[in-house]
């Protein structure tokens, strides 16, 4: 005897019959399982056939060499070149910076008249005029100067550490 047993879903009836109801299914006739014949494989080639390479001859890494990554105080060459190169960038670049504002502030103090800074007297507003931006041209230099100084402290804390640490100089391009 077959057991059914029902439950109600949302919108349909869900059936499970548990063993076989005779009358409802007809009887199958019996099959027999046989295997499905494996797919050949050609036969592997001789080794000293012309030609041709064994598969574990080329899976194989060569045992004489090292393919570790050097690295020196915990940085490889690319690191140690990107450090060196980043901080030589950034003091080439403060350099040409404060270049630029020493000839401006040169051609500043050419086109202003002597009499350029004087006391404040009404009506010497006029001559006044240049003044904020020879001041402004001043603060420029100095912030890049001091900039250049700090930049060439980290470059020379960078040689430092890099000397040692053993990095070879063609690291340190």
């Amino acid at each position: 005897m077959a057991r059914v047993f029902a439950c109600w879903l949302p919108l349909t009836w869900i059936v499970i019959a548990c063993g076989a109801v005779s009358a409802l299914a007809a009887p199958e006739a019996p099959v027999a399982a046989e295997p499905a014949p494996a797919p050949a494989l050609p036969a592997p080639a001789p080794a000293g056939a012309p030609g041709e390479v064994d598969l574990d001859t080329l899976l194989k890494l060569p045992s004489g060499l090292d393919y570790e990554v050097q690295t020196r105080g915990g940085e490889t060459r690319g690191e140690w070149r990107s450090r060196f190169r980043t901080l030589r960038a950034r003091l080439a670049h403060e350099k040409q910076a404060l270049a630029e504002a020493e000839a401006k502030l040169a051609e500043t103090a050419q086109a202003a008249s002597q009499w350029t800074l004087a006391p404040p007297i009404p009506g010497a507003e006029a001559a006044m005029a240049d003044a904020p931006l020879d001041f402004e041209l001043r603060q420029d230099m100095k912030r890049h100067r001091q900039e250049i100084e700090l930049i060439e402290r980290q470059l020379q804390e960078l040689e430092i550490e890099a000397n040692l640490a053993n990095v070879p100089p063609s690291w340190r391009e």
